[in-house]
């Protein structure tokens, strides 16, 4: 069984290993946990295009707009600020 460290477990992943092999995984030289690949099978159906239905789309985004006015109506927050506020590509304001 190969041991890797925490950090070196995504590269590992990455590259691939095959189904069933199993990984020891340590850190500070203790093992925390171990990885096993498995075989993923995709059902063929999945892999079919999805047809969009633009009522349907239209509708779950009506949906959203109104789950947003209940935040918005519920906080002193504008439109912008809660944007902001679930944008994750920026740090989080309360992380100080």
């Amino acid at each position: 069984m190969r041991c890797v460290t925490v950090d070196e477990l995504p590269k590992v992943i990455r590259d691939g290993l095959p189904p069933g092999e199993k990984v020891a995984i340590e850190e500070c030289g203790k093992i925390v946990g171990f990885f096993e690949s498995a075989l993923v099978q995709i059902s063929p159906d999945l892999l079919k295009p999805i047809k969009k239905d633009p009522k349907k789309i239209d509708a779950a985004f009506d949906r959203l707009d109104a789950a947003i006015e209940r935040a918005l109506a519920g906080s002193t927050m504008t439109r912008d600020e809660l944007a902001d506020a679930l944008d994750l590509s920026k740090p989080f304001p309360y992380d100080d």
